[in-house]
């Protein structure tokens, strides 16, 4: 995929503190890209340069091949986003909001209302009050307008905040078809490690103004040098647990009615299965477990932050 947007070795020092040091990654078109981190990390200071609401203090920000400083309005041109709550006209209805914001870009037509609004799924409710909607809705509509003069890059700062889980899912189905299907490179930054596993393509994990690691989703079953995990469903639980537990290299991770789940290089899980089965036991199942963005998450960090 082709990268629209390049942040490279980008600081910023707020009073006294350095909030973001020296960060560098890219986002491309058609993915959806997690920017993942605890609250304090650094993601809401790093969109909002992005966004051009802070000055960079040190490296550079290209946006659809525009240096962001020096080319500001055709690299903003490019962005559509969402920075803590959408801003509308609560005494307004969702339509005459996004007709008034059709008015800062050249070229938004009626009918180009029409279809964002049937994208974020609100035909039924656009005319009602801003006041009168869910926080759902307020975050539909304040995805309609980001997305009204067709941006090449859509960027979302904790957009599932406040939303029950029907309204997570229902974002988190727009946003992939954004990407997948309209070719919108989407960033999401978020401190919810189960809802960015389903959601993204890759990952950033950033703690302390640092970019810790950036990951493919396919590639966190393989993340470092984690030891693989394996389900064994065997006859006798117990007599399996005790024998595996005298193996060097092997650590038991779980137990239970059916089985356990180990944690052994292939090596030591094929001496394992020897074990078993000359003790007479019967393995009638054995499963490599996935490893989730929480297991990564933990490894990269060693298991010192906390999502709050």
């Amino acid at each position: 995929m082709e990268s629209i947007m390049r942040i490279q070795n980008v600081s910023k020092t707020i009073g006294r503190k350095k909030i973001i040091d020296n960060i560098s990654f890219e986002l491309r078109q058609g993915e959806v890209f997690g920017f993942l981190g605890p609250n304090g990390a650094g993601k809401t200071t790093t969109i909002k340069m992005i966004m051009g609401f802070f000055s960079v203090d040190e490296g550079d920000i290209i946006i659809d091949g525009f240096d962001h400083r020096k080319k500001y309005e055709s690299a903003m041109a490019a962005l559509g986003g969402i920075v803590e709550n959408p801003e509308m006209y609560q005494d307004l209805s969702g339509r005459v909001n996004l007709e008034m914001y059709a008015r800062l870009h050249d070229g938004v037509t009626p009918g180009r209302i029409d279809e964002v609004v049937r994208l974020v799924g609100m035909e039924d409710r656009i005319n009602d009050k801003i006041k009168r909607y869910s926080l759902g809705m307020k975050q539909r509509v304040g995805l309609a307008q980001a997305l009204l003069h067709r941006p090449k890059i859509l960027i979302l700062d904790e957009p599932t905040n406040g939303l029950d889980p029907a309204g997570i899912r229902e974002l988190r189905d727009i946003l992939k078809k954004l990407a997948h299907e309209e070719n919108v490179a989407v960033m999401v930054s978020s401190h919810l490690l189960s809802e960015m596993q389903m959601m993204c393509d890759r990952v950033a994990i950033i703690n302390n103004g640092r970019i810790l690691k950036v990951l493919l989703m396919d590639e966190i079953s393989n993340q470092g040098n984690r030891t693989p995990s394996y389900f064994l469903t065997v006859s006798d639980p117990a007599g399996a647990t005790k024998i595996t537990a005298s193996v060097e290299g092997a650590e038991i991770v779980r137990t239970d009615e059916v089985g356990f789940e180990v944690r052994a290089a292939e090596d030591i899980l094929q001496k394992i299965i020897f074990d078993l089965l000359s003790k007479k036991i019967v393995i009638t199942g054995i499963s490599q477990m996935k490893v989730s963005l929480e297991d990564a998450f933990l490894e990269i960090t060693g298991g010192g932050m906390h999502i709050a």
